[in-house]
């Protein structure tokens, strides 16, 4: 069994902003930008429980929140429109990705460890905001096992 560390999300560099700790210590990881040429889903068809994640980067005064985003891992994090996705629990490498894991001979039951960067947040006067006294952080927020 192998286990593989798979760093995931936004950070300062990709997304340019750390995914996020909600006050109730909830962890959200931003999913990662789409490529402009790749399908993926917008950040108001992506919701956390009543909001969506136009509203949330809303919140977070982040500069660029309508874009795309591919789900991937997809741990549940988001429904689409509200909608429970029936792709909880997937995960894709292409590319030169997919060419390192074959090399390595990852197979079923390895287990990857999905970690990112996150920064805990808070509600000031109903808006979530980042807690500016807090400085972003990597943390491991989930994990799958191979299946096939």
């Amino acid at each position: 069994m192998k286990v593989i560390f798979s760093r995931k999300g936004y950070d300062l560099d990709y997304g340019k902003y750390p995914s996020i700790i909600l006050p109730n210590l909830e962890m959200v990881s931003f999913p990662i930008p789409s490529e402009e040429n790749e399908l993926g889903f917008s950040s108001s068809q992506l919701f956390v429980g009543e909001k969506s994640l136009f509203d949330i980067f809303s919140n977070l005064k982040h500069t660029n929140t309508q874009i795309n985003h591919h789900l991937d891992p997809d741990l549940g994090f988001y429904t689409i429109n509200k909608i429970v996705s029936n792709n909880i629990g997937t995960f894709g490498q292409v590319g030169s990705a997919a060419g390192h894991l074959n090399n390595q001979e990852v197979n079923v039951g390895d287990i990857f460890l999905f970690f990112g960067t996150f920064q805990f947040t808070k509600y000031n006067n109903g808006r979530l905001e980042y807690q500016k006294s807090e400085i972003p952080f990597h943390a491991l927020y989930g994990y799958l096992i191979i299946d096939k």
